[in-house]
């Protein structure tokens, strides 16, 4: 298992995103569902004959899709959409276009880059998806075991003594919930519309979320004065919007954590890693909470 710190170079994501359909892909593999009936019956602690074990699902792989029969099949992948403004499906391996037209999608929001499994058949070299949703979900404490105790997050096993306050802290605050936002390029009107939207609609919602974890870049452009960059004006006022938004949630500001992650972008003299910093605005003032490898 490779770990990629979030503070190196862009060209690591395929390794990043390789990793993570890796993950989920050995997560599916242990659901009941999915597994196999002898690691069924491993799994369970406990032996018994394949032939009384309940049937499992199958998944098929997409460079297999072509040649194999044309009933319905189990495929994982991510979802993608390239610039022809078709829909794909992507392993490691390969990909095929998608027709999600009449797809029935679970519970859950999907979104392009999502790790989705689809249930639907080949027809003229597109798979016609039936059904669409989210891998299923793992309990913590059998990722913990089946991954020796790693921390994805930060890239080390976890101890017996934080494992033990991890479990008294999550029990603690069974409701809590956390909201992730990637990407957000504080410079974008549409951006700054979608996060008054999204602030404003958990102002008023009980609990408050416990964290609002809010990632970078947070410039559509890299930071400079030349052609194709924004300058410091363009970044203080990036900050400034951000902090108009917030001011109009005293609730949130109250009550909610805020959790900036930085991007490539992101300034170092403002955004100084392990350290807690109070960011002062014309308008507003919030403790802006680091993170760093």
């Amino acid at each position: 298992m490779v770990y990629i710190a979030p503070n190196e170079e862009a060209s690591m994501c395929t390794r990043l995103f390789r990793q993570r359909f890796e993950i989920i892909r050995q997560r599916l593999a242990r659901n009941s569902v999915f597994a196999s009936p002898l690691l069924c019956g491993s799994l369970a602690g406990r032996s018994r004959r394949v032939q009384d074990a309940p049937p499992s699902l199958e998944l098929t792989e997409i460079e297999s899709l072509e040649g194999g029969d044309k009933g319905d099949k189990f495929v994982l992948g991510l979802l993608s959409k390239l610039s022809n403004g078709q829909f794909y499906l992507e392993d490691l391996n390969s990909r095929i276009q998608v027709n999600v037209t009449n797809a029935s999608i679970s519970n859950g929001m999907i979104t392009e880059g999502c790790i989705v499994l689809c249930e639907g058949r080949v027809r003229d070299r597109v798979f016609v998806v039936d059904t669409m949703g989210l891998p299923p979900a793992e309990r913590r404490n059998v990722s913990l075991n089946a991954h020796g105790g790693m921390d994805f997050v930060l890239g080390d096993a976890i101890s017996e003594e934080v494992r033990l306050e991890n479990e008294k802290l999550c029990s603690l605050a069974e409701d809590a919930n956390f909201i992730i936002l990637s990407d957000v390029h504080l410079d974008s009107q549409d951006v700054l519309n979608q996060l008054t939207r999204i602030f404003e609609t958990y102002e008023s919602c009980e609990p408050a979320p416990a964290l609002f974890c809010l990632m970078g870049n947070f410039l559509s452009k890299p930071f400079g004065e030349g052609d194709g960059q924004c300058g410091q004006a363009v970044y203080k006022q990036a900050w400034e919007s951000l902090a108009d938004i917030l001011s109009l949630c005293p609730r949130l500001l109250k009550e909610s954590q805020f959790l900036f992650i930085p991007g490539t972008f992101t300034l170092l003299f403002i955004m100084n890693p392990r350290c807690n910093v109070a960011f002062r605005t014309s308008r507003s003032f919030f403790r802006l909470r680091e993170c760093s490898s």
